[in-house]
């Protein structure tokens, strides 16, 4: 593909501007020109003439005054210099993050202070992210706690002053997993964070949706840098876990790019709108204005496939006076897996006089690739903000990404209905047709904001993000043409847009509580759209030959030529069938928002929070939300807290229009039967056919109760309970069809649509409740002589069960005198989400810092999960739980190169192997096909351990 020549290249040249970087940072004094102010001023200065990030509590900052700084001297001494006389202290707890915190009156005024382990390698924590969607700012702390942080918030505060629980993963963590792609990298250190090995076949196996705490991928909202990012044009209609969403790709974000990630696990739809109502996942970008790093990662599945590469670059300038840009990119390659088993039975079906076909003989067995999709991937970014005066800044970052990724389907048999015996067959051994997605994405924010106006700080921006994927289906055909069909097809594009617009507003009032009073308030329009483009007429059109060897006509039933209607080929290519006309088309959706937000201490140990929000949408109406928060200190080292919120997710614009077709196989009297099937917009004459009504918004209540424990300067825990009502939400249902559900044909015959049409569509099909508790334990033991190991105990419990489905629709009230238990939400689709995911996941481990050496190990484990795909046919496969090993182990060998090597799931542990009544019988005899030897249900994948070496330079100063 002409992509990667170009890739590299860019890559080098990246890397190239890294390597000149070298000489700038060599200085690494700041000209500061800080005046005497508000403190709050001046460290925003600081910031932006420095390039470290700050982080502090809000409060008192507004009154503290600094005599400010003049001069050229190293950050963290001019620092010192504008906290000189203020009650603040300052503390480096990243390599480019300063956490200025109020001083216990032991320090002298204006001294540093240290780090608790001074010179050690910070470790995961929290370090302070711009405001979330404008609205707040974030932070990261070190080893601890304690560090100050704010996501969930308008108030900066630490960890475990924060009322709702928060998960902060450092750049160093997400580095030291292995892992090749952000949401691998996530499954293996967040215990509220899950990922199945693969989701579903076609593109599902290439967007991976994760869950957290239990619900659905897009019920997460996603935000870089505090802004919207929009989600992916692939809807995850063909999936299993995660079925009907359409989620942000969390995996566009270039590694390289990345300085933290702050989780919020709380509903926050009041501060950010919808579809916070799992939580939030705020991507901080880097920020630094000098210096460069290079990275490669290389590493192999189980030691014989899957070979994946990840070469990054980044590099930090300064832009203007006292502005910065940060460049990044990387080049992700994947190849696939394969862990089919060996098909059984005959693979052609018998000569005319039953004896036999004579290439059974010599036909290979392994006729399936079952595994992880071949991927190739590009992604830039760029991160940048310039002073326009002294308290006004204009900033701006984007990413940009180009995939290519490779799917592989399943098998169809050679002389098959789609694979008929004409003179000469296309595939005489039969074929795997491959689905293949070009995708282009890319996103841009361009804001400006300041510190002072009128005493309010401000902020206005504008983000642009789009995703284009276009989908191919390769080495398949169109039966219905005939011997000259072709065997690759375009089938067509999904194309999502979002526009959004902020303008937002802070600051803190003394009102004689014992803390001020923080003020925020602001205000959003939103423009989603989506777009279906259709595929070359060959990928869908029905054409002459609609059975065997037609137009040809014979009487003679031994005929391979017969017109045997049971064999009709299916029309459109397999086994993915492009985009119709009739199919495709744009739709488009306004929202418009505001948003307020009060937060205070009314008394010296109590915080209290209170949102509310706003929204009004130009297809569906109104909605409003609120939330209310507090934090009680019990006593220093002992806290209790909780938040009570209200929220929703607006159905999607491609949930509203997305449609497809594929094909399935179903198990039909016995025997495992490919039909294919279209999901159909909700607003087409075969879905209002079936009981299809326009998409309502999915309604949230949200419970979270919990303490935080900090009885040592080495211990700290948190512990939170949850409770997350759900009305109203956004699913698929089964697969409706005549010859699973007889009656089904009617409905679509008395709307005049072909009775033999299978349909799926999107509908608001059921209430959930999903309950559970999140525990983290940190204990940090310092040994002689021997270095420093911090040690973790972390868990999820969760359990979600289905409180209320909606009633078969009146079009389909009668269907049970037919198909007696007829669901339209079926026991499939139920069971994905109750069983499908973990009912816990527990991470033990620790990490060992002595010196040059830093050592990972990590024992996670996955609970019982159950496989319902084939709940149809009575059939469910069962995922025991299990004990992952993951290490890494990484040496300096310099202070600018670190060589690592490690391993993902060291022992190579599989899942059990499917039965083969789940695997089906899908040819001509066969047993099965060697297709889902392991289900794609599995937690923790069924590739394998992945075995992979790291190598690191920096140019710091």
């Amino acid at each position: 593909m002409a992509l990667w020549p170009v890739a590299r290249w860019l890559l080098l040249a990246l890397a190239a501007v890294a390597v000149c970087a070298r000489a700038e940072e060599q200085d690494s004094t700041v000209d500061f020109d800080i005046p005497p102010q508000v403190l709050a001023t001046a460290l925003t200065q600081f910031s932006a003439q420095s390039g470290f990030q700050v982080v502090a509590a809000a409060s008192g900052l507004a009154s503290a005054h600094s005599q400010g700084v003049s001069g050229r001297m190293q950050p963290l001494a001019g620092l010192l210099l504008l906290l000189r006389d203020t009650p603040y202290g300052s503390q480096l707890i990243g390599a480019r993050t300063i956490a200025v915190i109020e001083r216990d009156g032991t320090e002298a005024a204006g001294a540093p202070m240290q780090n608790s382990e001074p010179g050690a390698p910070v470790a995961p924590a929290a370090a302070t992210a711009p405001p979330l969607e404008g609205h707040g700012e974030a932070a990261v702390e070190s080893d601890t706690l304690n560090a100050v942080v704010v996501t969930g918030s308008r108030v900066k505060r630490s960890v475990v002053q924060s009322s709702a629980p928060i998960d902060v993963v450092t750049a160093q963590e997400l580095e030291a997993t292995g892992a090749g792609t952000l949401t691998d990298a996530l499954n293996l250190l967040l215990p509220s964070f899950n990922l199945p090995a693969t989701p579903g076949q076609d593109q599902s196996a290439i967007v991976r949706p994760a869950n957290l705490r239990g619900l659905n991928a897009d019920q997460m909202l996603v935000l870089v840098d505090g802004k919207r990012r929009h989600a992916s044009a692939i809807v995850n209609a063909n999936s299993s876990i995660n079925k009907g969403s359409e989620p942000v790709d969390l995996n566009m974000i270039p590694f390289s790019a990345i300085d933290h990630l702050e989780v919020l696990r709380d509903g926050a739809s009041a501060q950010y709108g919808s579809d916070a109502i799992a939580g939030v996942l705020n991507i901080v970008l880097k920020r630094d204005n000098h210096g460069a790093e290079l990275s490669s990662r290389n590493g192999i599945y189980d030691f014989k496939d899957g070979f994946t590469t990840q070469d990054g670059a980044d590099a930090g300038f300064k832009l203007g006076n006292g502005g910065f840009a940060h460049l990044s990119g990387e080049i992700f390659s994947q190849n696939f897996t394969n862990r089919s088993a060996d098909a059984e039975g005959p693979f052609y079906y018998a000569l005319p006089s039953g004896a036999p076909d004579p290439r059974e003989a010599t036909a290979g067995r392994d006729k399936v690739i079952d595994g992880l999709p071949i991927t190739r991937t590009l992604n830039l970014g760029y991160n940048a903000d310039l002073p326009l005066g002294v308290d006004t800044h204009l900033y701006s970052f984007s990413t940009f990404t180009a995939r290519h990724g490779t799917g592989f389907e399943n098998f169809r048999y050679a002389n098959g209905n789609n694979d008929p015996p004409y003179d000469w067959s296309i595939y005489p051994d039969g074929f795997e047709p491959r689905e293949v997605i070009h995708e282009i994405d890319f996103s841009t924010t361009l804001g400006v904001k300041g510190a002072d106006l009128f005493g309010w700080t401000w902020d206005l921006s504008s983000t642009y993000g789009k995703d284009d994927a276009a989908v191919f289906t390769e080495h398949t055909l169109n039966a219905t043409l005939g011997p000259g069909s072709p065997t690759s097809f375009y089938d067509g594009s999904w194309i999502n847009s979002e526009f959004t617009n902020d303008i937002d507003f802070s600051r803190a009032f003394q009102v004689g509580l014992a803390g001020p009073l923080h003020v925020a308030a602001g205000a959003e329009y939103r423009n989603n759209g989506y777009g279906i483009k259709p595929g070359e007429p060959g990928s869908y059109e029905t054409g002459s030959y609609t059975s065997f060897c037609a137009p040809v006509t014979t009487t003679n039933t031994s005929d391979p030529c017969y017109p045997d209607t049971t064999k009709n080929p299916s029309s459109g290519a397999q086994s993915y069938n492009g985009f119709s006309p009739a199919t495709t088309g744009h739709a488009y959706r306004d929202n418009y928002a505001g948003y307020v937000d009060f937060e205070t201490r009314p008394l010296p140990r109590w915080d209290v929070g209170l949102a509310a929000r706003y929204e009004h949408y130009s297809d569906f109406g109104d909605t409003r939300t609120g939330k209310f928060s507090m934090r009680y200190e019990l006593m220093p080292a002992l806290a209790v807290r909780g938040t009570v919120n209200n929220g929703f997710r607006a159905p999607t614009v491609g949930q509203s229009l997305y449609a497809t077709s594929s094909t399935f196989f179903q198990t039909i009297n016995d025997v495992s039967t490919a039909i294919n099937v279209i999901t159909a917009p909700v607003a087409s004459t075969e879905a209002r056919a079936l009981g299809a009504t326009p998409l309502r918004p999915e309604r949230s209540s949200n419970y979270s109760v919990g303490f935080v424990a900090t009885p040592t300067r080495d211990i700290d825990m948190t512990v939170d309970a949850y409770r997350i009502y759900v009305r109203h939400r956004i699913l698929e249902t089964g697969i409706l069809s005549e010859q699973l559900d007889p009656g089904i044909g009617t409905a679509l015959q008395q709307a005049g649509v072909d009775p033999s049409t299978n349909v799926q569509y999107f509908t608001n099909a059921a209430d959930t409740r999903t309950q559970g508790m999140d525990a983290i334990f940190n204990l940090r033991t310092q040994f002689s002589g021997w270095g420093l190991v911090r040690w973790i105990a972390e868990a999820n419990w969760n359990q979600t069960k289905i409180t209320r489905i909606e009633p078969n629709p009146p079009q389909l009230a009668d269907i049970t005198q037919t198909t007696p238990g007829f669901q339209l939400f079926d026991a499939a689709q139920q069971g994905y989400l109750t069983v499908g995911t973990p009912r816990n996941k527990v991470i033990l481990g620790g990490t060992w810092l002595d010196g040059p050496l830093t050592a990972n190990l990590h024992l996670v484990r996955y609970g019982h999960v159950v496989d319902s795909t084939k709940a149809d046919s009575g059939i469910y496969e069962e995922i025991p739980p299990a004990w992952i090993t993951n290490l890494d182990v990484a040496w300096a060998l310099t202070h600018k190169l670190t060589l690592g090597a490690g391993a993902n799931n060291l022992f190579d542990k599989y899942p059990p192997q499917t039965s083969l009544a789940f695997r089906g019988d899908f040819g001509p005899g066969s047993d099965y096909v060697g297709f889902e030897k392991y289900s794609g249900f599995s937690p923790y994948g069924y590739s394998g351990g992945l075995y992979y070496l790291r190598l690191t330079y920096r140019f710091d100063s």
